[in-house]
């Protein structure tokens, strides 16, 4: 008798292969590679740790950078003349490092509304980490009790953002950019000229005076 032939398929999976790529175990171990070559399995949530530690210390030099030449005002910036809002630069709230040398990132709570925007969905990280510290940059020409170069304190709703929606980007309603800042939101780059303005009201929002110039 004659075997029947049988067209080999195009490509070939077995069940465990397949049941990984597309049901991944929330509970799996990761191998992870320290820096000395040592190889260890961790869990999902210390794997996160190790990637949010990298980041700062990749970052923690330019947010110290940011903070000690804030002062240092830009001149666009600098040249303007608001007429009811005051434009003040926040600082970027630096991380804290253990004892044990391990960094432990800033976190500013940022609410995500449900897709009809009435209820929260979830709270997550904000990626604006600024500080209520901030320094004056411009203020209108009829308020005399601040000035360029003072270092104040606002209210911290000016440095709260918020996600409207799980499909919408999230917004910094006190955000602030010059117009050659194309888009919508603030820039989220510390290395952006145009990272870290906010528009403020100098009598309301501004609610105590750190150092005057």
């Amino acid at each position: 008798m004659t075997k029947k032939r049988h067209d080999k398929p195009a490509m070939s999976v077995n069940v465990a292969e397949f049941a990984a790529a597309n049901f991944p175990d929330p509970n799996r171990k990761i191998l992870f590679t320290g820096v000395g070559g040592e190889s260890a399995e961790i869990g999902k949530e210390n794997f996160d740790l190790a990637r949010v530690t990298d980041h700062w210390d990749k970052t923690e030099q330019l947010i110290k950078d940011y903070n000690s030449n804030i002062t240092v005002l830009d001149a666009d910036y600098k040249s303007i003349t608001p007429v009811h809002i005051a434009v003040v630069r926040a600082y970027h709230i630096e991380a804290t490092r253990t004892k044990s040398g391990l960094i432990i990132a800033p976190k500013i709570p940022m609410k995500e509304m449900t897709q009809n925007g009435i209820g929260i969905r979830q709270t997550i990280d904000s990626p604006w980490a600024f500080s209520r510290k901030c320094v004056v940059v411009a203020v209108p020409e009829h308020v005399t009790h601040i000035k360029a170069g003072d270092i104040v304190e606002i209210n911290r709703r000016c440095v709260l953002a918020e996600k409207p929606s799980v499909d919408t980007p999230a917004h910094l309603a006190h955000g602030f950019t010059l117009s050659d800042w194309y888009d919508f939101e603030a820039p989220t780059d510390i290395s952006n000229k145009h990272f870290g303005y906010l528009a403020v009201d100098p009598i309301n929002d501004v609610t105590l005076i750190i150092k005057k110039s």
